[in-house]
């Protein structure tokens, strides 16, 4: 992998879509006051990083202990954080969420839920979200990542 500098630019949005609205994977999701913008400086080619967050082995090695990720647009973006009690992801991982763009070492958007299933991990759990939110097709929720070189 090379290891040239780069800036990796993530932004989560969250997006009231009608229930039951069926946007193509893109459209209808722009930034909004909830959206959050980060900006990180790595170690990492940007082909090196978009390989970490475009593949299940990638997320494996930073992320979570298991993931299905088939990253062509609509393509599943499942991760799994308790695959061991919940290996379909339906409680603690992000069933559901489909890859919304995908440009080899430049680019990825995801959609994602940021809600848990259920109540049983205490205190350090993430939020607790009712189904029909967990289950909205599209999802409100997406992650857009850019990877942009650094010079020198």
């Amino acid at each position: 992998m090379n290891k040239s500098a780069i800036l990796l630019q993530v932004w989560v949005a969250c997006l009231a879509l009608p229930a039951g609205a069926q946007a193509p994977l893109m459209d209808g999701k722009v930034k909004t006051a909830n959206t959050i913008v980060l900006e990180a400086e790595t170690q990492c080619s940007p082909e090196g990083t978009y390989a970490l967050w475009s593949t299940a082995e990638g997320v494996q090695r930073f992320f979570a202990p298991a993931a299905r990720i088939d990253a062509r647009p609509g393509g599943e973006y499942t991760v799994l954080f308790l695959p061991d009690k919940d290996p379909e992801g339906l409680s603690h991982g992000t069933t559901g969420a489909r890859v919304l763009k995908a440009v080899p070492g430049k680019s990825l958007a995801f959609e994602w839920i940021t809600f848990a299933g259920d109540g049983n991990l205490g205190r350090n759990a993430p939020p607790l979200a009712p189904r029909d939110l967990r289950d909205a097709v599209p999802l409100p929720t997406w992650a857009e990542l850019e990877f942009v070189p650094l010079a020198g």
